[in-house]
């Protein structure tokens, strides 16, 4: 039990004013974590900006390959058929 006229001036037991100022030594003494979110933060970055590349890239090539293919289909159909060779052109 606390008795009253043991009062110190700040209000406080013994044991309250020990805890009060070891929490303040740890608080003091205490390292800062070491969270540090920013490389994954860029590395999400690169790999989204590399799979957005890699996307465009994809769509490039086969619209590119689908014009090629629209286009041989207008060139002169060459065929070889028992070593003669028979050109013969597309009418539209």
């Amino acid at each position: 039990m606390t008795s009253y006229d043991d009062a110190r001036p700040s209000g406080c037991t013994p044991f309250e004013e020990e805890l009060v100022n070891a929490m303040n030594d740890y608080a003091g003494s205490a390292d800062a974590s070491a969270f540090d979110i920013a490389p994954g933060i860029l590395r999400r970055t690169r790999r989204r900006r590399t799979v957005g590349i890699a996307a465009v890239a994809t769509a490039l090539i086969a619209a590119g390959g689908g014009t090629a293919l629209a286009t041989m289909s207008d060139a002169p159909q060459v065929t070889n058929p028992g070593g003669t060779v028979d050109v013969t052109l597309c009418a539209k």
